[in-house]
């Protein structure tokens, strides 16, 4: 997982805790999920 967060450029050491990133990705997913929804963006 590391070697693939570092392939992104992500740096493992911002992350904070297993519980701190979680809490980070939650609210990304929250965030993005309310954009979709709110301007209706839709597969084709």
């Amino acid at each position: 997982m590391l070697e693939s967060l570092g392939k992104l450029g992500v740096e493992p050491a911002l992350l904070g805790s297993p519980a701190q990133f979680a809490a980070i990705v939650s609210a990304d997913s929250q965030r993005w999920a309310r954009i979709i929804r709110d301007r209706k963006i839709t597969l084709k």
